[in-house]
């Protein structure tokens, strides 16, 4: 497991590692998760790359947007754990 603490890294990250599921803050430094996850999503060697997002300001309006830019769930924080660990088998 690898972590970056702004989007700016974990896309540098995604793109050298090449993960296949993405644990992604829609609230993180630098730049907003949706834009990560679209920019995640552009990309051809990343486009593959299955994204989970989570957050702690759980909305309709968020979770429609971070699904619109190509994550397949939006989690509400505090994460519950087994739920998480459920979707990333589920996309891998």
């Amino acid at each position: 497991m690898y972590e970056a603490h702004d989007t700016f890294h974990a896309d540098i990250m995604v793109a050298t590692l090449k993960p296949g599921v993405v644990v992604l803050d829609l609230h993180v430094p630098a730049m907003d998760g949706c834009e990560a996850c679209q920019l995640i999503k552009s990309l051809e060697t990343t486009r593959g790359t299955e994204m989970i997002a989570m957050t702690a300001y759980p909305s309709a309006e968020n979770e429609q947007r971070i699904l619109e830019y190509g994550a397949k769930i939006c989690l509400s924080k505090p994460l519950d754990m087994a739920q998480l660990i459920e979707q990333v088998e589920v996309l891998l």
